[in-house]
């Protein structure tokens, strides 16, 4: 009786899915997964899309508002335009002082929550890591850096960072409203690198 009723309620049928002769629930399965698998795939294609253009106003936008800060030795760093004469005021101070600048970073990602690297308003050179450089920044490094206009993260007591640069603000725990407030006043951001920042920084 059951064999009679599963061939009444499910009979054979060819399956444009698989391509074969295959029981018709099993038929609606392969329907129902291939579904899924378009809906998977057009909302992966939504996904990558989105970031896509994110990424690609971001490059033509931060490209319009950035400008390059270079050392004697030809060593160079992309910078906000607005900040660019502070940090070439540094980097010309610190070479006069025989100091050798072997590398620098500008605009990139911020390793902290509030990091002005994004906005292109700090600047790190010589650091292998947090709070440290090769070889060692000066012992005036702070004064150096006061001079130009910029805050040294050398001065930042219980968590310093020498080594670092930047046109104003401290990490920690205001960092996240510094990072806003110092955009505001150094660059004019444009709206998608606003999006950008409430998208992963919210």
């Amino acid at each position: 009786m059951s064999g009679y009723s599963e061939g009444i309620g499910n009979p054979p049928m060819n399956c444009n899915v698989c391509g074969g002769r295959v029981p018709r629930v099993k038929c609606e399965r392969h329907v129902v997964e291939l579904g899924r698998i378009a809906l998977r795939d057009k909302y992966l294609n939504l996904f990558v899309a989105r970031y896509a253009l994110i990424a690609l106003v971001l490059l033509f936008t931060t490209a319009a508002h950035a400008g390059k800060v270079h050392s004697q030795s030809g060593v160079f760093a992309t910078v906000a335009d607005s900040s660019v004469q502070s940090f070439q005021c540094l980097i010309n101070q610190l070479e006069l002082q025989r100091y050798p600048i072997k590398f620098m970073r500008g605009c990139g990602k911020g390793s902290v929550r509030g990091s002005l690297h994004p906005a292109c308003m700090a600047l790190d050179i010589n650091q292998t890591r947090r709070h440290v450089t090769v070889p060692r920044m000066p012992s005036n490094e702070i004064a150096l850096a006061n001079g130009c206009g910029l805050i040294s993260g050398a001065q930042w007591h219980g968590n310093p960072d020498s080594g670092h640069f930047q046109l104003g603000g401290w990490s920690g725990k205001y960092a996240a409203r510094v990072y806003r407030t110092a955009r505001k006043i150094h660059t004019k951001a444009p709206k998608a690198r606003g999006f950008f920042d409430w998208l992963f920084n919210r």
